[in-house]
Parts: C-alpha cells; structure tokens; sequence
C-alpha cells in the first residue's frame, strides 16, 4: 500500500471483519493490523484507540445510505408517492445488507462501553438520511402536495411500515434478511400508508 488512505481503508475494512466475527472486547488491533497487512504503528498513526477505530468503522459504513436528496420536485401526489416509492426500496435494501447489520448488532452490544458509537451512527447516518428525507417533504409541501400538519405522520407511518420492528428483530439474530421480494412488499405497503394520510 502506498498512500496513508489506501491503508486507512484496509484497517477498516479489517476492522470490519474483526469486530464482526470477535465482537469489540474479543477483537485487538493486532490482528486487525494483520489482516490489513498493516503495522500496528500505522494503525494508530490513523486511530488513537481501538474505540476510536471502532467509532470510524461504523461513521464509514453509515455514510454509504442512500438519501432523498435525489428525488427532484413531486408536483403531483402520485408522483411524490412514486418518489417515495423508490427511496424506500433503495433504504431498506442498503439498511438490511448483513454486513451493516453486524455492525448494527456490534455497535448496540457495545454501546454503554464505546459511548461514541450511537452518537457516531446518528451523525453519519440517521441524522443526514432524515434532514434529506425531511427537504424532500419539504418540496412536497412547497407544491401543495402535502399538508405541513400531515408530513410528521406520514414519515413516521412510511418508515415504521418500511422497516419497523423487522429490522430490530434482524439485528438480534431472529429473522434474515428480507429479499427483494419482501423489501418491495414492505415499500408498497409504506408508501399506501402515506398515501390514506394524504387522501384522509
């Protein structure tokens, strides 16, 4: 490796790995630095600490959502449900990869010891993905398409039926991952929801 972010992705991506198969307190930074092909002095030339290392693992992961931030300007209610639509396909395929899901699991086993993982997911993921999803109901509202004392509701209803408890129940291990088949089910039926919100 020649260039320090070409060995700051291999740490991470090690890391990923590590901590998903041993869980934080079982994993050490020399072994991830082995399976980065690494010294450990350049793995903390890159991370003060394993918790550090840990906290980048899971803000590089959580940057990957997609966002609405694409979805142009809905001028009717079937094309901002249609919209809506096909977000909510592309977020629930990305959320429920078992990959992220590990680090999901990993970062909630974790959270009282590594206080900077709920933080670091919320800013790095949740956060951003909501203020994108929260501009596009903006646009919605702005062409009339939405009533502002509706929008709370109808994003609550869409992303509780989209995901909602399955997801909780994949991170702890009792079901898999849904498939595509399933995903688009559960977008339809977020996006029917929002749309007897509109329609009431």
């Amino acid at each position: 490796m020649t260039s320090d972010d070409e060995r700051r992705t291999a740490i991470l991506e090690a890391a990923a790995d590590v901590f998903a198969t041993k869980g934080f307190s079982g994993a050490t930074t020399a072994e991830i630095a082995k399976l980065a092909r690494v010294s450990k002095r350049d793995l903390y030339d890159h991370f003060e600490s394993k918790e550090g290392l840990l906290a980048a693992m899971v803000r590089a992961y959580s940057t990957t959502l997609p966002f609405a931030d694409d979805l142009g300007s809905p001028d009717t209610v079937d094309a901002f449900l249609d919209l809506l639509g096909k977000f909510g396909r592309r977020f629930a395929a990305d959320l429920c990869q078992p990959y992220r899901t590990a680090l999901f699991r990993l970062a909630a086993s974790e959270a009282g010891r590594v206080n900077e993982l709920g933080k670091a997911i919320h800013e790095a993921g949740a956060g951003p993905v909501g203020a994108s999803v929260r501009t596009f109901i903006g646009k919605a509202i702005a062409a009339g398409v939405l009533k502002p004392q509706d929008a709370d509701l109808a994003m609550r209803a869409f992303f509780g039926v989209l995901v909602g408890e399955s997801h909780v129940w994949q991170i702890v291990g009792a079901t898999n991952a849904p498939t595509d088949e399933e995903i688009a089910v559960s977008a339809d039926m977020a996006v029917e929801a929002v749309r007897r919100i509109i329609a009431s």
